[in-house]
């Protein structure tokens, strides 16, 4: 592939104070830029002064002024979603300096509100082709009403290609049209080098069943639920210790609940890590949960089966695409903290699967979330844009 400038719009980028917010985008530029291509990254200015994490040749990390006042999108209220026209503006704003400056070929942005929109505006004042990505946790937005629903049907017409990180959402993109034609599937990946499950134990049997969530601390998580039946769960298996790694603005709720109700000496919460501490926490652990009522394709559960924590996620078709219950892990009704606990207790019941199934993790993780098989999916995707 030769040499193609590509700017990517996203809303959330690493950075020294949230290095986890974004990594899969990070992850992307980076291997991409091993493939002959000249990055340019534009992702809000959340908390100034964020310091960039090192960045590699090829890349280049813009940050725009985002008017939220410190929060992500995600954590705006009905009100303050008032600012997002401003943030939009300051982002075309910074963007087009970077086309004229880096003289862009193609745009690919990240979750469709508002790096979709972003992109559809650009491409009207600058005619640049872009490619769009869907997320998962942004496919709601696109559902939210009817005028929402037209927009991002213009969106998805107008963007060159579309790319969704489920099955799932390829054959809900049927709901907005015939759109199969410029549709691929391609999931968040993982570096199969750097996460991997360790198959030779040493040293004696850990005594302790330890359980470990690596989702942010945000509402839409629900990391709460699991905290909440934590008392039921010690008084049944008492030797269980919870790692908790995120950010988020509930890790003080969670703190002041962990100290409340005397947990202290069960529940580690880290906050965030750097990215590259993430598979040891996974190595140390028996048992990865998620709580989250949505996702697309979590790069979390896929971290985990790489590492061989044996998962217990919510039971919703993205997370049925990678887990079969009683399989490879298990699965429980979302928003409901009975089925979360029934469902945790019989996991760590069942230690006899935990072997088999990090066995059959790693061989689906292989064939299906290697990054090296992806980024070659995309690049001959770009390639074949009559733009090139």
């Amino acid at each position: 592939m030769s040499v193609k400038n590509i700017l990517l719009i996203t809303n959330a980028y690493p950075d020294t104070s949230h290095p986890s917010h974004g990594i899969f985008i990070q992850e992307l530029a980076e291997r991409l830029s091993r493939s002959d291509c000249n990055i340019s990254v534009l992702s809000p200015l959340i908390t100034p002064p964020q310091d960039e994490l090192p960045i590699p040749p090829n890349i280049h990390v813009y940050r725009f002024r985002s008017w939220t006042h410190g929060k992500r999108l995600i954590e705006l209220g009905a009100f303050e979603k008032c600012l997002i026209p401003l943030y939009v503006v300051s982002c075309v704003t910074q963007a087009l300096k970077i086309i004229k400056m880096s003289h862009i070929d193609i745009i690919h942005a990240h979750w469709i509100y508002p790096s979709g929109l972003i992109a559809r505006i650009l491409k009207r004042l600058t005619r640049v082709p872009f490619v769009l990505t869907s997320h998962g946790t942004d496919w709601r937005m696109g559902h939210k009403n009817k005028i929402i629903k037209r927009l991002t049907y213009h969106i998805f017409r107008q963007a060159k290609l579309l790319t969704v990180v489920s099955e799932v959402m390829l054959k809900k993109l049927n709901e907005f049209g015939d759109l199969k034609h410029k549709s691929i599937f391609f999931p968040d990946g993982i570096d199969t080098h750097t996460f991997k499950p360790i198959f030779q134990e040493t040293g004696a049997p850990e005594k302790k069943i330890k359980i470990i969530s690596t989702r942010n601390f945000y509402p839409i998580y629900q990391v709460h639920l699991l905290l909440n039946m934590l008392p039921a769960l010690l008084r049944a298996f008492p030797s269980i210790e919870l790692t908790l790694i995120g950010s988020g603005p509930l890790q003080r709720e969670y703190t002041d609940f962990i100290q409340k109700k005397n947990l202290k000496d069960h529940v580690r919460l880290l906050g965030p890590i750097q990215h590259s501490e993430m598979p040891r926490y996974l190595h140390q652990s028996n048992i990865y949960v998620s709580t989250s009522p949505y996702d697309g394709t979590s790069v979390s559960l896929l971290e985990a089966m790489a590492c061989g924590c044996y998962p217990v996620v919510t039971k919703i078709p993205e997370n049925s695409c990678w887990i079969t219950h009683g399989l490879n892990g298990c699965l429980f009704d979302s928003n409901n903290p009975e089925s979360l606990e029934k469902t945790l207790s019989l996991a760590v019941s069942s230690k006899e699967q935990w072997s088999s199934a990090k066995k059959t993790n790693w061989d689906i993780i292989q064939h299906k979330a290697d990054w090296n098989n992806h980024i070659t999916k995309l690049t001959s995707a770009y390639s074949e844009l009559n733009s090139f």
